[in-house]
């Protein structure tokens, strides 16, 4: 069984495995659409890069925390 979060980016209790979607998708790895199969609502305005560059980052069950590294690397080359 997986293990339940709250998600501080979109105010839901949310179990590890929306919680990788979620960071998939505001990583650029998969598209938005994929957060419309879940049974409960997600405010997919909340879900953007910019809140997850500051909340996801921070949050102790990122399972990405290298690739918001690395995409903040390359924002401040741009």
């Amino acid at each position: 069984m997986p293990n339940e979060y709250n998600c501080p980016l979109i105010n839901l209790n949310i179990d590890e495995t929306v919680c990788y979607d979620i960071q998939m998708v505001t990583s650029g790895m998969i598209k938005k659409s994929v957060l419309q199969d879940y049974d409960f609502p997600i405010d997919e305005g909340l879900v953007t890069k910019e809140r997850a560059a500051h909340l996801c980052e921070a949050c102790p069950f990122n399972q990405l925390k290298p690739v918001y590294y690395i995409n903040a690397i390359a924002e401040r080359k741009r």
